[in-house]
């Protein structure tokens, strides 16, 4: 995952979010931009979780639209304070795949990466598995 934001606190904060979710993660960070894009050049990421907020260059915005060029296969999640329902909406059209509002937690996480990624999530499986026999035993009675 590269994690993209210019406050050194969030980076911190989000990272130890990150790793209280229930993926193993291996985080790249950088605090800049420019220096994100070069990364995504030069290696393939999973995920690209980007600060809207982001100082320099433009902004997250910008910079999720730079490495949906470069790396069209990255999923781009960006983060915000403010309203994500409107920023959700207004991102569609430059290809953000999820905007998750701060503060948030280790589930909201899962959730997303589960969403980008084109997963399942393991308990909705175990809940549709355990259910059929249930089903299957009531219509028998």
């Amino acid at each position: 995952m590269l994690l993209v934001d210019s406050a050194p606190q969030s980076r911190t904060l989000v990272r130890r979010i990150l790793g209280s979710c229930g993926f193993s993660l291996a985080v790249e960070e950088t605090e800049s931009g420019p220096h994100a894009l070069k990364l995504t050049r030069l290696a393939a990421y999973d995920v690209a979780l980007i600060d809207l907020g982001l100082r320099g260059g433009g902004g997250g915005l910008e910079l999720a639209c730079q490495i949906r060029e470069a790396a069209p296969g990255t999923p781009l999640v960006l983060m915000t304070g403010g309203d994500a329902a409107t920023m959700a909406h207004a991102s569609r059209h430059f290809g953000i795949d999820y905007v998750l509002r701060k503060p948030f937690f280790a589930r909201d996480v899962d959730r997303v990466l589960y969403h980008v990624l084109g997963l399942r999530r393991p308990y909705l499986i175990n809940a549709t598995t355990e259910a059929l026999p249930a089903q299957a035993a009531s219509r028998s009675a």
